[in-house]
C-alpha cells in the first residue's frame, strides 16, 4: 500500500510505501503528480517501459491541449468544466503554463489535470 501526504515544508509531495522513509518518492508539487500519474497510465495502457531511462517520453509533458480539449477531458471525467471558468483560471495563472495562441488558450495538459484537481477539491467543500 502506497500513502500520499504532504512534507511539513510546503506543497511538496511525499509518495512512500507503507511509511518506510527509505522507499520515498518526493514530488515539487501537485502538478509533478498528474504527470507521474498520466505516464503510469500511459505505462499500464501499453505494458511497455520506456527504451531507456534516461529517454522517458516528454509527450504528455509537452502535449498542448485548447480549452475545448480541456472541457472535453474533463466531460471524460464526469466532470462539467464552464468554458468562462476556465479561461478566467487561465488568465489569473492557476492553470500553470497556460498562455495564448492565436487568440485562444493553450495550456499542458499536465498542467490543466493539476488545475481540474485542485478544482475539484475546492468546488467539493
Amino acid at each position: 500500500m502506497f500513502t500520499i501526504h504532504k512534507a511539513p515544508d510546503a506543497d511538496t509531495l511525499l509518495v512512500s510505501r507503507e511509511h518506510d522513509p527509505a522507499n520515498t518518492l518526493q514530488l515539487a508539487n501537485l502538478a509533478e503528480l498528474v504527470a507521474l500519474r498520466l505516464r503510469l497510465t500511459e505505462y499500464l495502457d501499453t505494458l511497455q517501459a520506456d527504451p531507456e531511462p534516461d529517454s522517458v517520453s516528454l509527450a504528455v509533458e509537452r502535449e498542448l491541449i485548447d480549452t475545448a480539449t480541456a472541457r472535453r477531458l474533463a466531460a471524460e471525467q464526469g466532470v462539467e468544466v464552464n468554458d468562462s471558468t476556465l479561461r478566467v483560471a487561465c488568465r489569473r495563472g492557476h492553470v500553470e503554463a497556460a498562455r495564448r495562441r492565436g487568440g485562444r488558450w493553450v495550456m499542458p495538459r499536465w498542467a490543466f489535470e493539476a488545475w481540474l484537481a485542485q478544482h475539484l477539491r475546492h468546488t467539493e467543500k
